[in-house]
């Protein structure tokens, strides 16, 4: 019932303990339910604690010492705690010390999410269940589970965390001081002062406030149930200085609430500080926050010039819609230097939810809005306040089985600004896809779009990242106009794409696709009129996945290769 984890000695004692286990007299009571644990951290030292994540288990080997939740300490020679069943075992010359005494035994088991804890003492030779943590009336001789003290093996599995003290949370984290990492199954790391590594099912853990670069290794040196602190090591090949370090925080609390702060690059002169929030407040409502600050200084000094943005949502679920209030401050300048512009935007935003348009399939989305846009020096022109109004329609077909096995879909969508200064932007998009496999796991997609722009002005325009002024916001676009693969600046443009795509799926660990896009911009080409991109995605080692990519642009403006290859290095 041992899997090669102890020495001889401590498997003679487990296999005594689990024989009184299993023929005891006594019959056990049916199974219960099992209960949320919460948070309620373990504390564990030992000679030497390995830290499992594929398998979700936690190993301590000589002179095991563990607190438990609810105060009590066993100590032993071997400790494992199986994160998934939430269960522990403490084997081999146990002592149990609680408030109500202190006792040798054999072994000792706690299930933490039955709360049942379960314990073979020496003297007298019983077997005892504690129910509830409930030390000074153990069930003497009650039967216990077969696999009460079963010890998991690892397998021939390598740790992925060693160090000789940790604090697990069963529901949220392993933490690590100090602690050597395993740095992609190939290469320990030096001792480092500490290291969390978070595995809670809390999505709001999720949310990321940094952007994209090309390589993230985060460091996580600090984590509770509901906090994680991490160093991010980055290199983006789209920068002049490609290697960074960033910090982000993350904060959860409440039902699915939480507060990201980022710093990001914090080794660059051209800092950007960001916060992300969301809360919700009721079955229908919710509000929403993001600020990013802007800063060129030297390490913390002094910035030279600072400048950002906070905006503010409120969110109501409506019986077949939804509104959104929106609020905007933007700071074009906060040091004693230069302009004081402070422009501000409010406005409200209605969309319905996805309706289908009788029994045609097609799906449906209105939208309208109205806002207005404040500004003391002008907003794009010597007017100080701009109203906005908006209304626009999505619809989507469902995918139609075709001839040769194709199944097509279509969307469709468009919308009409006003802004009285005056200014009127018309925007539409319309798409349509056919796709099939050709072979077991082959398959190809083609194609082809439209998308239009007719504004009487495309300078008349306010750049927000408020989503009620029925303009395409930052970071989206960098003029409110929208992005047909590339930004609009002219009055009246179309863009036409057709784009054959062909992927080649054979495993979760190799794909490769190629895309083949034809573009037709008016009034003048832009991007490339033909262009071939191929991208390889591999799994290259135990938790790390490169994808690899290149376009050719048919000796396009003198262009024929990409300058450079295009890398992503992911976990996942």
């Amino acid at each position: 019932m041992v899997r090669a984890l102890t020495h001889k000695g401590l498997f003679i004692v487990i296999a005594v303990a689990c024989g009184a286990v299993m023929f005891g007299p006594c019959a056990a009571r049916a199974v219960e339910e099992p209960q949320p644990v919460g948070d309620a951290p373990i504390k564990v030292s030992a000679s030497r604690v390995e830290y499992y994540s594929d398998l979700a288990l936690v190993i301590a080997r000589g002179d095991a010492s563990v607190e438990l939740p609810d105060g009590a300490a066993v100590h032993g020679d071997v400790f494992l705690m199986d994160l998934r069943q939430q269960r522990l075992v403490v084997a081999g010359h146990v002592t149990l010390s609680t408030r109500d005494g202190t006792h040798s035994g054999a072994a000792f088991a706690d299930f933490l999410a039955f709360k049942r804890a379960y314990f073979i003492p020496l003297d007298p030779a019983d077997r005892w269940t504690y129910l509830a943590s409930d030390y000074a009336h153990p069930q003497l001789g009650r039967q216990m589970p077969g696999d009460a003290f079963f010890l998991t093996g690892s397998g021939g599995h390598h740790p992925y965390v060693v160090g000789k003290s940790a604090i697990i949370d069963p529901n949220a984290y392993v933490s690590f001081e100090p602690a050597i990492v395993d740095v992609l199954d190939v290469l320990p790391t030096p001792p480092l002062p500490s290291y969390v590594d978070n595995f809670s099912s809390d999505p709001s853990f999720g949310q990321n406030s940094l952007p994209g670069a090309t390589l993230d290794a985060p460091y996580t040196f600090y984590g509770t149930a509901h906090s994680l602190d991490a160093f991010h090591l980055r290199y983006d090949q789209s920068l002049p200085v490609k290697g960074y370090v960033a910090y982000e925080h993350h904060a959860v609390f409440g039902d699915q609430g939480y507060a990201v702060f980022s710093l990001v690059p914090a080794t660059q002169p051209d800092k950007q500080w960001n916060l992300l929030a969301y809360d919700p407040a009721g079955p229908d409502d919710a509000f929403s926050l993001q600020a990013q600050l802007f800063t060129t200084q030297s390490g913390f000094a002094e910035p030279t010039s600072a400048n950002g943005f906070v905006d503010l949502r409120l969110l109501h679920v409506l019986r077949q819609s939804s509104l959104e209030v929106d609020a905007t401050d933007m700071y074009d300048t906060l040091l004693g230097q230069g302009q004081p512009d402070h422009p501000s935007i409010v406005g409200l935003d209605w969309s319905s939810f996805d309706e289908p348009v009788w029994r045609t399939g097609i799906e449906l989305r209105l939208r309208s809005g109205i806002a207005t846009i404040h500004d003391a020096f002008g907003v794009g022109s010597s007017r100080r306040d701009v109203l906005s109004e908006h209304v626009g329609a999505t619809a989507a077909s469902p995918v139609l089985s075709g001839p040769l096995g194709f199944g097509f879909n279509a969307t469709a969508g468009a919308m009409r600004t006003w802004l009285d200064f005056p200014n009127t932007i018309d925007t539409a998009t319309f798409a349509v896809s056919a796709a099939r496999a050709l072979a077991p796991r082959v398959y190809s997609t083609l194609t082809w779009s439209v998308g239009t722009l007719d504004a009487s002005s495309p300078t008349q325009v306010v750049v927000s990242p408020n989503v009620t002024t029925g303009l395409t916001p930052t970071p989206l676009s960098p003029n409110g106009l929208p992005v047909f693969g590339v930004p609009s600046i002219y009055r009246r443009t179309t863009a036409r794409t057709y784009a054959l795509i062909g992927s080649w799926q054979p495993s979760p660990e190799f794909q490769f696709s190629t895309t083949v896009q034809k573009t037709a911009y008016s009034p003048v080409q832009l991007p490339a009129p033909l262009a071939v991109t191929a991208t390889a995605r591999m799994h290259v080692m135990k938790s790390l996945y490169l994808s690899v990519g290149r376009s050719y642009f048919f000796n396009f403006e003198g262009e024929r290769w990409s300058p450079q290859f295009v890398l992503q290095v992911t976990g996942q």
